[in-house]
């Protein structure tokens, strides 16, 4: 029996209209389509992204990590009220452990 995917169909875009100027992609902030979570993780990760530093997601595949981080990480982009410029992508099991060990070593010995 197929799995249920969390995210929507690959049809259902989250940009609505792309546009490109002088080689670069131009992608205004009512081009993004409206997304709401489709799990209680989902809606854990949207409640906590404005109030946390370093989030790290996992689970399987299919579950709407990339997706929904990136859908954020866009919006933020996109929102000429905060500092961030770009979206850097890193796909890296190395910054992973990084990344846990350093959070393991605070949760230890604090900051």
């Amino acid at each position: 029996m197929a799995r249920k995917s969390a995210v929507a169909r690959v049809e259902e875009t989250s940009v609505q209209t792309l546009s490109v100027v002088n080689n670069r992609l131009k992608i205004r902030p009512e081009d993004l389509k409206q997304i709401e979570p489709l799990t209680e993780n989902q809606r854990k990760f949207f409640e906590l992204y404005d109030n946390t530093n370093v989030l790290l997601l996992h689970g399987v595949a299919g579950t709407g990590k990339t997706y929904i981080a990136l859908y954020k990480a866009l919006k933020d982009v996109l929102d000429k009220g905060n500092c961030y410029k770009k979206v850097i992508i890193v796909r890296s099991d190395i910054v992973k452990e990084y990344i846990l060990a350093r959070m393991s070593y605070e949760e230890k010995y604090g900051t």
